[in-house]
């Protein structure tokens, strides 16, 4: 409390959201009143918004909005590499295993293609049809093989751990 001479001059501290980055005052407020208690003030003022707490109205929001969205990133990564990784460790093994027959199918097929192919161009005139289809069967499984060994294991495993036979290339 201070007297200068006409008045007894009180200071108090007003809680408020001050919007910008600096601690500057935002609105000045003096007030004359009688009596021996501490009052209690709600202050309005024109051309000034005042309104109560919001969070939004923060300048540290921004920062509370950037944690948020790193969180949120953090998360999506997190998300798509535990679905990679269960992608590559179950499911395209299950997946593998389950279109085995329509694999050996078409590798089928396409050897019939190459006997076909070989047979009508005359391309291996000394040799029976077992012979080339034989041919054929060994080509296709030793470029097979040749293909599998140069798989790490764990392209192996997503492949189901199911190395190529020869069997799968006879027609």
């Amino acid at each position: 409390m201070e007297f200068d001479g006409n008045s007894f001059n009180f200071s108090f501290k007003v809680s408020a959201i001050n919007r910008t980055e600096k601690s500057d005052y935002g609105i000045q407020l003096r007030i004359l009143f009688e009596g021996t208690e501490e009052p209690s003030i709600r202050a309005f003022a024109k051309g000034v918004g005042i309104r109560d707490f919001d969070i939004n109205n923060s300048p540290y929001q921004e920062t509370i909005s950037k944690k948020s969205l790193l969180i949120f990133i953090g998360a999506l990564v997190c998300f798509c590499l535990v679905m990679f990784i269960l992608m590559i460790f179950i499911l395209n093994p299950v997946m593998s295993i389950l279109t085995r027959k329509s694999d050996i199918k078409s590798r089928q097929k396409y050897a019939e293609s190459l006997f076909v192919a070989i047979k009508n161009e005359n391309l291996l005139p000394g040799k029976t049809d077992p012979q080339i289809a034989e041919f054929i069967a060994d080509m296709l499984y030793r470029r097979q093989c040749e293909w599998w060994d140069k798989r790490s294991p764990i392209a192996k495993w997503s492949l189901g751990l199911m190395a190529p036979e020869r069997k799968e290339h006879l027609f």
